[in-house]
């Protein structure tokens, strides 16, 4: 998968306003409802797991520090 700030579309200093809006656009977009494919499904859950961890300030400061080695939620939890 790619990096969460590419997946959102957005620069590594986006506020997390800028995160959220970037998110509900790319929802919009890719959502099941609107696209059957499996690629879009799975683009779409790449972008949910991209703005959980990107929308909480903690596991952003953790994904900024350890990047894409660390992607598992209970993971980068275990190591804070």
């Amino acid at each position: 998968m790619a990096d969460l700030y590419e997946c959102l579309g957005v620069q590594l200093w986006a506020s997390a306003a800028q995160i959220r809006k970037a998110f509900y656009g790319r929802a919009r977009e890719l959502h099941p409802d609107k696209s059957a494919t499996e690629e879009t499904r799975k683009r779409f859950l790449e972008c949910e797991e991209a703005y959980r961890t990107l929308s909480c300030p903690f596991l952003r400061k953790l994904y900024d520090i350890f990047g894409n080695a660390v992607r598992d939620r209970d993971e980068m939890l275990r190591l804070a």
